[in-house]
């Protein structure tokens, strides 16, 4: 748990956790982590998507949460809704 958010399990979805629930902790040592946050401003939209890397779901968000992946150093491709896909190199000790 980091500051009373509980990285995902390989098996799990995390809940998703209140944006105002405090700060994120550093990454566990050799780690480095990627929050999604989805703004609350998106009123009548779906109400929950899903976040995955390489077709497995990392965590479903809803207006105003957000969840923390913790993850290897190095490139990852994070598939966003359904249509979108940000890749981003996560490296070790950086959120």
């Amino acid at each position: 748990m980091i500051d009373g958010v509980i990285p995902p399990a390989a098996s799990s979805v995390p809940a998703a956790v209140p944006a105002a629930s405090g700060p994120i902790g550093a990454p566990p040592e050799g780690k480095g982590q990627v929050v999604s946050f989805r703004p609350s401003r998106f009123a009548g939209v779906a109400p929950v998507f899903t976040v995955r890397e390489n077709g497995a779901d990392l965590g479903k968000l809803s207006n105003g949460k957000y969840f923390v992946q913790v993850s290897d150093p190095g490139i990852h491709a994070f598939e966003l809704g359904r249509n979108d896909t940000v890749r981003l190199e996560v490296e070790a000790s950086q959120t």
